[in-house]
């Protein structure tokens, strides 16, 4: 009933949405447990795992052996974040959470929930604010009890989202894990403790002064300038404090390296699969044809630019109209609104949203939303809502056949920042998808493996509205039609926010 080949495994939550609603339904099997490949090195090449046709043999299928929930050396796919969560034997439901109270499910068939013990935290935007024990639970096997947990409600001028975080340990070590394994979560969200926030941009007493040529627009301002080039229309330059944060500015995208799902890149045949009709469609060779740019600056400090593209592959006649509007405010932030129109016939996107991405060094990335795994719209029950600090290296999943990976969904805010502290912050309305990579999608689209790839010392940044899900289409049913993105009219708005070490980023993402 699943399929784990690559990044995969959508659509588990709706198979158990059912199985549990339907008595008549016990589960399944998913299709594999561990990728089937056979490490090999080559002279002066890094390692990777090969597959079918890696060996002279002439009759083979290819990376069709490269379909399991772990890789060949036992290490985890993410998508067993999401097996996990959906297969915890602990299960919590909000009963009254203004009250704090809760119930507690004992899924196992013989054993009591003795062995495990729970903790609770109340925690805003990635703070804990408060936390404790939960009693030992000698919950029986198919029943339930009732939980106060006894947290106070925050009093703070600082506004945020606020959750309950519930885990369940093991208390002794087990054969197949140590004291201290985390065997099941549940966050909720409080919202009759959260404050709705007016996200604005303060005034500045240093006005905007505005220069134009024949080929750029240089919006001025108090230890900062952005540079739009007039010809494409691009942020071609974004400077704060004398620190380039942008090497390309941002543009639409709607192009994704496919997965093993999306179809097989060794054989794009097969109308019956996205990447066909992707390709069929140009999305990944989508040109944008200028069509206007318009300046003005209403007041002291604030100037607006307006850009206007008719986006499409060359030849074909369906595709995307795009105005943009940006609006730079004194304090040197950077407001974006994207509106996209399609036209013509065009299949379901792999993707909506933006891509640009910042010079080399700009390491850190920081965001609240789902994770610390990937995650997609049909695949991310596994992940919770969080405040995560990595890097851009390790968002890099080295899935065997390389393919789309790293996605963040439920993103609120991201922020990238080099060695000195200093850096970009993104918030989103609605929620955003976000990815942050040292390889373009055409990069991980041309490689056959990993050790094809060629790491490029600029972060590529992907600021998406939303991006399609994931399905088990490689063996099985296609991406179910709501987790597509059909079609359409859309509208993604974005704030840019420089930062540096002197600022607290949850402070930052929420004003």
């Amino acid at each position: 009933y699943a399929h784990a080949m690559g990044n995969s495994t959508g659509n588990l939550q709706d198979y158990w949405d059912a199985i549990e609603k339907y008595d008549m339904l016990q589960g399944g099997c998913i299709w594999d447990w561990v990728d089937q490949g056979i490490l090999t090195t080559k002279p002066n090449e890094p390692k990777s795992w090969a597959y079918g046709g890696d060996f002279g043999d002439t009759i083979n299928d290819m990376n069709f052996c490269i379909n399991g929930l772990i890789f060949p050396d036992r290490s985890v796919h993410p998508a067993m974040a999401e097996v996990r969560k959906l297969f915890q034997p602990v299960r919590v439901k909000a009963l009254d959470l203004q009250n704090g109270l809760v119930e507690v499910s004992n899924w196992h068939d013989f054993s009591t929930l003795e062995y495990l013990r729970g903790t609770w935290e109340l925690i805003r935007d990635g703070e804990v604010l408060q936390s404790g024990q939960l009693p030992i639970l000698k919950t029986q096997p198919g029943s339930s009890s009732n939980l106060q947990i006894p947290f106070a409600q925050s009093h703070s001028e600082y506004s945020g989202e606020y959750w309950l975080m519930m885990r369940f340990y093991l208390v002794d070590d087990k054969a197949w894990a140590k004291a201290g394994h985390e065997v099941a979560w549940e966050q909720f969200k409080l919202s009759w403790l959260s404050r709705d926030e007016k996200r604005s941009c303060s005034h500045s007493a240093f006005p905007l002064s505005v220069k134009e040529t024949a080929g750029e627009i240089v919006v001025v301002g108090n230890g900062f300038e952005l540079e739009f080039n007039r010809k494409t229309g691009v942020l071609a330059r974004y400077d704060w404090k004398k620190v380039a944060l942008i090497k390309t500015g941002p543009m639409l995208n709607v192009w994704r390296a496919a997965t093993d799902n999306d179809g097989f890149k060794w054989d794009i045949t097969d109308p019956s699969k996205l990447l066909y009709r992707w390709l069929q469609a140009g999305f990944n060779r989508i040109q944008h044809n200028l069509e206007k740019i318009e300046v003005e600056q209403p007041n002291p400090d604030l100037v607006c630019l307006k850009v206007g593209y008719t986006s499409m592959a060359e030849g074909l006649q369906a595709g995307f109209l795009q105005n943009i509007s940006y609006r730079i405010y004194a304090n040197a932030g950077l407001e974006i609104d994207l509106q996209v129109k399609c036209f013509g016939e065009l299949p379901p996107l792999p993707r909506l949203g933006l891509t640009m991405s910042l010079p080399e060094g700009f390491e850190t990335f920081t965001w609240l939303g789902r994770g610390p795994g990937e995650s997609y719209s049909d695949r991310k029950a596994g992940v919770p809502v969080g405040l995560y600090h990595s890097t851009v290296d390790d968002q890099f999943v080295p899935y065997i056949l390389p393919q789309e990976h790293g996605n963040k969904t439920d993103v609120r805010w991201a922020a990238l920042s080099n060695a000195e502290g200093q850096g970009l912050l993104v918030m989103s309305e609605p929620l955003m998808e976000v990815s942050a990579s040292h390889f373009t999608a055409d990069d991980l689209y041309q490689a056959m493996h990993t050790n094809e790839l060629v790491r490029r010392p600029e972060t590529i940044l992907n600021l998406d509205l939303a991006q399609c899900g994931l399905g088990g289409n490689s063996c099985g049913p296609a991406t179910l039609d709501k987790y597509l993105i059909w079609p359409g009219e859309f509208r993604l708005r974005l704030m840019f926010r420089p930062y540096d070490s002197s600022d607290t980023l949850t402070r930052v993402g929420r004003c």
